[in-house]
């Protein structure tokens, strides 16, 4: 059956992040934008100062080391997750 999880984000109303735990362990993650703010992006934020969600940001930093760190590994370089540092941002996205 696994398990769901989600946390709205600080900037709009009701655009939130998901992630599902799968029966096997896999994590999926899914971010759900805000329909009222017409932004067909996929891109919650989390905000440092005045933001509501410190537990949710401080997670969301370690997972981001975590995928570095993943990224930096030479025996898992060329795989498929492999992520650019500095890589351009999407129109519509932030950092």
């Amino acid at each position: 059956m696994g398990k769901c999880t989600e946390r709205f984000e600080d900037m709009s109303q009701r655009g939130r992040l998901r992630l599902w735990q799968q029966d096997d362990g896999d994590i999926v993650v899914q971010v759900i934008p805000d329909p009222e703010t017409g932004n067909p992006g996929c891109a919650v934020e989390f905000c440092t100062s005045g933001g509501k969600s410190h537990r949710t940001l401080a997670a969301l930093r370690e997972l981001m080391a975590a995928m570095h760190a993943d990224n930096c590994d030479p025996l898992l370089s060329g795989s498929r997750g492999e992520f650019h540092e500095n890589m351009p941002v999407i129109e519509g996205q932030t950092r």
